[in-house]
């Protein structure tokens, strides 16, 4: 009987190990607390030279974005070497309209270290209007597909040199 208390025990621990672990291979919803919960982004920096006005992108569903850094990412640039450190977060807000009345949602940008060296380490992930976490999550092809075009500044469009 004791071994089966063991067994039960053991299994009920590797499973809480276990999802405990699937919570931290997935950190949409950490980066969607830090950059998009509360409108947390608003305070951030636009980029450099970035008109406050939203603009139609060619890319993102056609949609009408701005797009704002941390301050990681922002204290970066003073002597910008064409890689962003580690905590850096990009968040590309995204409307339907020019007027900023429909938001579609927001993409983001997130440096974590060791996370997927072959695509500069960037964390991407996309959240509807509403918040909810699209498909394009984690080592997103659809994201570096097109960002591939962009390695020689770090994934990043928008050159800061």
């Amino acid at each position: 009987m004791h071994d089966a208390h063991l067994r039960i025990a053991l299994a009920a621990l590797t499973l809480t190990l276990a999802a405990c672990g699937a919570e931290d291979e997935d950190p949409a919803r950490e980066v969607y607390d830090l950059a998009i919960a509360g409108d947390a982004y608003k305070s951030w920096p636009l980029f450099p030279g970035a008109s406050p006005d939203l603009y139609p992108s060619a890319q993102h569903n056609g949609d009408h974005v701005r797009s704002y850094m941390n301050d990681v990412a922002a204290a970066a640039l003073a002597g910008f070497s064409g890689e962003f450190p580690d905590g850096s977060i990009l968040v590309k807000e995204q409307y339907a309209d020019a007027a900023g009345t429909t938001l579609n949602g927001h993409t983001v940008m997130w440096k974590r270290a060791g996370f997927d060296p072959a695509h500069g380490d960037w964390y991407w992930v996309a959240f509807t209007g509403t918040g909810e976490t699209t498909v394009h999550n984690g080592m997103a092809a659809y994201c570096y597909d097109c960002h591939a075009a962009a390695t020689a500044n770090d994934w990043v469009f928008t050159s800061f040199q």
